[in-house]
């Protein structure tokens, strides 16, 4: 048990405002982070997405093993007790990897905790993530069977419309295909889908990024996605991405750019700006210049729990400039 009492004392239980854009208004999410046995795809050969450091912080928790059921309940039950007085509207659960695979999550697990946000008066909807090939009709009946009525939605990270970009910038391991195949069937079996939209994979210029994620955006509702979010780049150790940032071949884009996305966006259908923080901790983020970037990081807080674009109309500093220039050169 020496494991459970380390991850205890991490902070992988917490409570935030965002604001629920299919029912229109601000709500309570509590995000509850659990130990899997890391992604599947990213312990296969060749496998793994250029961006993404969670297999590195799986295996310091779990060494790639699949711990049992009642553990993951323990740390549901201890997580509970420190938001509960928060009355959460939604939880999601992050396991970095597939939900719905039963090699990373027990599926004694998974038919638990739908039960246990039944029975959890104030979680109306419950989130989860998963690969396309781990969503089936099958799995997706048997969860929302438990839920007594309450939503299930399930996350799927398509993070741009080209298979051609995500296959050689993201190495995703999936198709276009793929991706509509499973919404269909989160769709047809009474669930919500979440789709992830990337903003900029490597390889691509700042002004390529910004194109590609609203027509990703744009693709994601034409194919049944409920609503989208946009998740920047965040540079985390022992990546791809790292690895071109340490050589000068890659930058996060400008918070500028996530402005112009969230613009563009805004009435695509329903979207939300992901957080500009991760586990782990990345080594570098999206920004602008020292007078601006933290101004536009409280307006992206105040965005993501009231989706008012307004507070964007008149925003600016010297170095948007700057952004425009590298924009229009960068085709």
């Amino acid at each position: 048990m020496g494991i459970l009492k380390y991850l205890l004392n991490i902070k992988y239980s917490y409570t935030d405002l965002i604001f629920d854009p299919l029912d229109g208004k601000t709500v309570t999410r509590w995000v509850l982070m659990l130990p899997g046995a890391g992604c599947s795809w990213a312990k296969q050969k060749n496998g793994g997405c250029h961006m993404c450091g969670f297999k590195h912080e799986t295996r310091k928790y779990t060494f790639g093993l699949r711990l049992p059921s009642f553990v993951l309940t323990k740390l549901f039950n201890e997580g509970y007790e420190v938001i509960k007085d928060k009355h959460p509207d939604l939880l999601a659960l992050f396991n970095g990897g597939s939900f719905l695979n039963d090699k990373e999550i027990p599926r004694a697990f998974q038919i638990d905790i739908c039960r246990r946000v039944k029975d959890t008066d104030s979680i109306k909807k419950l989130l989860i993530e998963s690969r396309p090939e781990y969503i089936t009709a099958e799995k997706i009946k048997l969860l929302t069977s438990q839920l007594g009525g309450k939503k299930l939605i399930v996350g799927i990270g398509l993070e741009c419309a080209s298979d051609e970009i995500r296959n050689r910038s993201i190495n995703k391991g999936f198709s276009a295909q793929d991706y509509e195949k499973a919404v269909k069937t989160i769709k047809d079996n009474r669930a919500q889908v979440l789709t992830y939209v990337f903003l900029k994979p490597i390889y691509l210029s700042e002004r390529e990024a910004i194109e590609e994620a609203v027509e990703s955006a744009r693709y994601s509702f034409s194919k049944g996605s409920d609503y989208v979010v946009f998740n920047s780049a965040l540079v985390q150790k022992g990546t791809k991405m790292e690895e071109l940032y340490l050589k000068g071949e890659f930058t996060p884009p400008w918070l500028w750019s996530v402005v112009e996305i969230a613009k563009k966006a805004h009435n695509l259908g329903p979207i939300r700006i992901g957080d500009f923080n991760d586990e782990p901790a990345p080594i570098a983020g999206p920004k602008n210049c020292e007078k601006c970037t933290s101004r536009l990081l409280d307006l992206f807080k105040y965005y993501k729990e009231t989706h008012d674009i307004t507070i964007f109309e008149n925003t600016d500093c010297d170095c948007k400039k700057e952004w425009r220039e590298k924009v229009l050169v960068n085709t």
